[in-house]
C-alpha cells in the first residue's frame, strides 16, 4: 500500500560490451584460444553462441498516492531494451562474397511492464483491492545462415487481479479472484523453408545446402480464470491452548488453444536436378541455375520435390480444476518447558484432464525454548522447527495441447516439376502417436528440520530439506504389443509412426534432492563512526539425483530397464547417478552493506562475495573405452562415464550508490553496479566436441564474463 501523499520515482540503467579489442566497453571478455578465439567468438554465426556486442537499457517508473485513509493508488512501467548485432552468416559465407539479405542483423529483446494497484477500505470490516499488469514481450530472431528467415515471438499479456477481506463474526473471509490472457506466438515469418544444393543462384553456402525462408506463423493463447476463498475462524482458547482453522476452496479454469494459421511447406534435399530439355514452372520451387558438375554432372537447375506438409489447423485443450483444503493451528503454551506450535493440513485437488483426486497432506511443528521470553535471556531465543509436506503436480493438460500437432504433420512428395503441391502424393502421414495412458499425478514430497538461535543483535539458523520428487512423467515409444522400443518413435522403417508404434507416457521419472544451508547476520545495524553495517553469512549445499536430464526427456533403454553403468570408475544403476550438467554443490556467500551521510548526501556501499565449489561434468565414452565389471559372475562391460573436473570460482560484486536531496524533497540517485570486481576468469562448462576415447575428443573451456559495470541514474520524490 502506498504510504505517501504523493510519491514519484524514474531511473534509467544502462549496460553494454563490445569484444573488439579497439572499442569502448563496459563488459570485459574472457575467451579461450587467445587470438585465434577472440576471432571465432567476434564473427560467431550462432545468435545464442555468445554476445560480442550488445547494449541494454532499463526503464523504470512509479508513481504512488495515499489518497486518503481509505484509499490510494501505485502505478509502474518497466522496460529492458537489449539490442545485439551478430553475423547471420558464417565467416565463409561472407567471405564468398555472395549477395544476401543481410550479412549482419541485429537480435532484439524488448520486455514492457504496464502495473496499477488501488485499494479502497469501505469500512472497518470490508477492504477491497485491484490490481492490473499488462506484461508484453517481443524477441526478434533469425535461423542462421538461412535468406529471409527473421521471426519474432510475442509473448506476455494481461492479467487482472480482485481481492477482497471481510472481518466477520466467524472471523476473516478473503476471496481472490484471477483473470489473465497470455499468448506466445510465432509471427513474421516466412510460409515455407526451402533447402537447396549449392549454385551460382543458391550461392550463400559453398560447403553445402542453403536455406531460405521460415516455418510459418503460430499462435498460441491461453486464458485462466480463477476464485479462491477461505475463511480463517477466530481462534479457540483454553488454558494453554490456543485452536485457529482455516478453510478454502478454489475453482479454476483454463483454456488453452494453439494455431497454425497456413499451411506450411518445408522443401529438403535431395532436390531433384532438371534433365535436358526441362524448364523451371516456378521459380520459388525450382531453380534453372545449374548444380556444379561435382555434384551431379550436367544439369539445368534443381527443383524441390518432396517436403514436410505442417498442414494449418487448430487444437484446443479445456481444463476445469478444483481444491479444498484445512488447515489447523495449535498453540501450546507449556510455561517452563517452552511453547508449541504445529499446522495439520490437507490439501484435495481435481481437474477433468487427468480426472484425479489425489490428498496431499501438510505438517509443521515449531518448538520455542522457555528462555524466550525471560527479560533477561531473551537475546539468546531459540527455536527448533520441523516440517512433512507433499505436493501434486498441477497443468498436467498441457501434453495434450503438445501432442496433438502431430496428427497435421505428413511427408509429400512430387513426382515432376510441374504438379503441384496440392496434387503431390502423401509417402507419410504422421498421426497423434501419444497415449495418456491412466497415470498418477507426480508428486514431491518434503521433509524440513530446522534451528534458528539468537545472540544479541545477531541470528544463526541452519535448514536442512529432503525432497524426493516420484511418479514424474516421461515419455517413451511402444509397440502395439507393449513392448518398449526407445526413447523416439522416428520416421525410419523400424520406428516409423505411420505402422504400430505409438508414444506413451510413464510414471518412470524420480529424483531426490539435499538441501543444507546455514545463515547468520545482524538483526540491528552494527554503527561505528557514524557508519551503519549490515552482514550476513550465508552457506548453501545441494545434492540432486535424477534419473533424466529435463523434465520431458524421454526415456531410453537402460533407463527403463535401470541398467549398470560405470560412473567416473564406480558401478552403479543409471537412475542413481547424479544429474547432468551437476550444479555446483556448495557455495559461500558473504553480503555486507554499508550507509552513511556526508552533508545532504546518502551513501550506500554493498559487497556481495561469492565462492562457488567446483563441479564434474560427464560425458560418455565410445565402446572400445567401456569399463568392465563382474555383473552375476560374468564379466560384463557397462555403459561408461568420465569425469572432467571444473574448478572452484570466487567473484566480487560491488554495488556503490549516493543520493542527494536537490529540492523540495525531490532527491537525485545514482548508482554504479560492477559485477565480477576482480574480473576473474570463471569457468562455466566444457564444450564436448566428440566422446572420451576417441581421437578426436575435444573439451574447451567457456568462461563467464568478465569485469561489467551497469550505470542506473534516478530522481525520487
Amino acid at each position: 500500500r502506498p504510504t505517501k501523499k504523493f510519491g514519484a520515482n524514474i531511473s534509467y540503467q544502462i549496460t553494454q560490451g563490445n569484444a573488439h579489442s579497439d572499442a569502448f566497453s563496459m563488459t570485459n571478455y574472457h575467451l579461450y584460444g587467445g587470438s585465434d578465439g577472440l576471432n571465432n567468438f567476434i564473427n560467431t554465426d550462432t545468435p545464442t553462441g555468445g554476445q560480442p556486442e550488445f547494449i541494454k537499457h532499463f526503464v523504470r517508473a512509479s508513481i504512488e498516492s495515499k489518497i486518503n485513509d481509505k484509499s490510494g493508488i501505485i502505478g509502474s512501467f518497466n522496460t529492458t531494451q537489449s539490442f545485439i548485432p551478430v553475423n547471420a552468416y558464417a565467416n565463409s559465407y561472407i567471405n564468398n562474397g555472395t549477395v544476401l539479405d543481410s550479412n549482419q542483423k541485429t537480435l532484439k529483446r524488448q520486455n514492457y511492464n504496464f502495473f496499477f494497484k488501488s485499494y479502497y477500505d469501505i469500512g472497518e470490516s470490508l477492504r477491497l483491492e485491484a490490481s492490473y499488469t499488462y506484461a508484453p514481450q517481443y524477441n526478434e530472431y533469425f535461423i542462421r545462415n538461412t535468406k529471409d528467415s527473421n521471426f519474432y515471438f510475442l509473448t506476455g499479456g494481461h492479467q487482472l487481479g480482485l481481492k477482497s477481506f471481510y472481518d466477520n463474526k466467524l472471523g476473516l473471509l478473503n476471496a481472490q479472484f484471477g483473470f489473465s490472457l497470455l499468448e506466445n506466438s510465432r509471427a513474421g515469418s516466412a510460409n515455407d523453408m526451402r533447402i537447396w544444393h549449392y549454385s551460382a543462384e543458391k550461392n550463400w553456402n559453398p560447403h553445402g545446402n542453403a536455406g531460405e525462408g521460415g516455418y510459418g506463423n503460430v499462435n498460441t493463447t491461453q486464458t485462466d480464470l480463477h476464485l479462491k476463498i477461505n475463511q480463517t475462524f477466530e481462534p479457540i482458547k483454553l488454558s494453554f491452548w490456543e485452536n485457529k482453522v482455516n478453510v478454502g476452496l478454489e475453482l479454476g479454469y483454463v483454456h488453452a488453444k494453439w494455431e497454425r494459421e497456413h499451411d506450411t511447406l518445408q522443401g529438403f534435399t535431395p532436390t531433384t536436378y532438371l534433365a535436358a530439355g526441362q524448364t523451371c514452372n516456378d521459380n520459388y520451387w525450382c531453380s534453372a541455375s545449374p548444380v556444379p558438375s561435382y555434384q551431379n554432372g550436367n544439369n539445368g537447375g534443381q527443383w524441390i520435390s518432396q517436403a514436410f506438409y505442417y498442414k494449418a489447423g487448430k487444437i484446443n485443450v479445456s481444463n476445469f480444476s478444483t481444491a479444498l483444503f484445512v488447515e489447523d493451528n495449535m498453540n501450546f503454551l507449556l510455561g517452563q518447558t517452552g511453547e508449541i506450535n504445529t499446522r495439520f493440513g490437507l490439501r484435495l485437488d481435481y481437474d477433468t484432464y487427468m480426472n484425479k483426486a489425489p490428498i496431499a497432506p501438510r505438517f509443521s511443528l515449531n518448538y520455542l525454548a522457555p528462555w524466550n521470553q525471560w527479560e533477561k535471556a531473551k537475546e539468546f531465543a531459540t527455536s527448533f522447527s520441523f516440517g512433512a509436506n507433499r505436493y501434486y503436480g498441477r497443468n498436467l493438460y498441457t501434453y495434450a495441447l503438445l501432442d496433438g500437432r502431430n496428427a497435421l504433420n505428413s511427408q509429400i512428395q512430387r513426382d515432376n516439376e510441374t504438379q503441384s503441391w496440392n496434387e503431390a502424393r502423401v509417402t507419410q502421414q504422421y498421426r497423434n502417436n501419444t497415449r495418456f495412458e491412466e497415470l498418477n499425478v507426480p508428486y514431491s514430497d518434503e521433509l524440513i528440520a530446522g534451528f534458528s538461535q539468537k545472540i544479541y543483535m545477531f541470528s544463526l539458523s541452519a535448514k536442512y530439506i529432503h525432497r524426493f520428487g516420484r511418479d514424474e512423467i516421461r515419455r517413451g515409444c511402444y509397440h502395439a504389443s507393449g513392448n518398449f522400443i526407445g526413447g523416439s518413435c522416428g520416421a525410419d522403417g523400424n520406428q516409423g509412426t505411420t505402422g504400430t508404434n505409438y508414444y506413451q507416457y510413464t510414471n518412470d521419472g524420480q529424483s531426490n534432492t539435499d538441501v543444507v544451508t546455514f545463515m547468520i547476520q545482524n538483526n540491528q545495524p552494527i554503527d561505528t563512526f557514524g557508519v551503519k553495517h549490515h552482514y550476513l553469512l550465508a552457506f548453501d549445499w545441494t545434492n540432486t539425483k535424477r534419473n533424466y536430464g529435463t523434465y520431458a526427456d524421454n526415456l531410453s533403454n537402460d533407463e527403463l530397464a535401470n541398467e549398470w553403468i560405470s560412473y567416473d570408475r564406480q558401478l552403479m544403476r543409471y537412475a542413481d547417478r547424479p544429474a547432468d550438467n551437476f550444479m555446483r554443490p556448495y557455495t559461500l556467500r558473504l553480503n555486507t552493506t554499508h550507509t552513511f551521510q556526508i552533508w545532504r548526501t546518502k551513501w550506500l556501499w554493498n559487497n556481495f562475495l561469492r565462492y562457488r565449489s567446483g563441479y564434474r561434468a560427464m560425458a560418455n565414452t565410445n565402446t572400445n573405452e567401456q569399463d568392465s565389471f563382474v555383473i552375476n559372475g560374468v564379466l560384463t562391460k557397462v555403459a561408461t562415464f568420465r569425469a572432467f573436473d571444473i574448478k572452484g570460482a570466487f567473484t566480487w560484486d560491488m554495488r556503490i550508490g549516493f543520493e542527494i536531496d536537490m529540492w523540495h524533497k525531490n532527491t537525485l540517485y545514482v548508482n554504479l553496479d560492477i559485477y565480477n570486481v576482480l574480473d576473474s576468469k570463471v569457468m562455466a562448462i566444457y564444450n564436448f566436441s566428440s566422446t572420451v576415447g576417441s581421437a578426436r575428443f575435444a573439451a574447451t573451456p567457456v568462461y563467464e564474463v568478465g569485469r561489467q559495470f551497469w550505470l542506473q541514474v534516478g530522481i525520487k520524490r
